[in-house]
């Protein structure tokens, strides 16, 4: 970590509310147990800046009349609804269950070369307060 300096960890245990006085008012801080475990520790409203031009994709169609299927992408979860609203409701909820998913089992999804890639936008979904900013999150495209 030549670019960043980085704390120590002894002197962020010693001075923990000044620690997070700094990460939460000033800026990020990365943190370096004994020259090689290290992390960055990021206040919530920087780390919403970080995440906030990765925006979910849906792709959908009216299959037959009353009936909508759509795509959502990155993570490529699939499913229809009577109207557009129901789809996207869906698949809100879809989301949602995949992104507790993935951080509960956070080793396993980080590991895979084909899930890996969507950690940014987990996190983004896990960072909104309800539903609703979830689904503020989605970009529609008609296909």
């Amino acid at each position: 970590m030549d670019l960043v300096s980085a704390r120590d960890a002894s002197d962020v245990r010693q001075q923990f509310s000044r620690f997070v006085d700094d990460v939460v008012r000033v800026r990020p801080q990365v943190v370096q147990r004994r020259q090689r475990d290290a992390f960055l520790a990021v206040s919530l409203e920087h780390m919403n800046s970080m995440v906030s031009t990765f925006r979910l994709t849906l792709e959908y169609r009216e299959a037959k009349p009353n009936c909508f299927v759509g795509t959502l992408w990155p993570m490529r979860l699939v499913d229809e609804g009577a109207s557009y609203e129901e789809l996207v409701s869906k698949l809100v909820d879809q989301v949602v269950s995949y992104a507790k998913d993935f951080f509960d089992d956070f080793s396993l999804f980080m590991s895979a070369p084909n899930t890996c890639e969507h950690f940014p936008y987990i996190v983004h979904v896990l960072l909104q307060e309800n539903k609703e900013g979830v689904k503020r999150l989605i970009d529609g495209q008609l296909g």
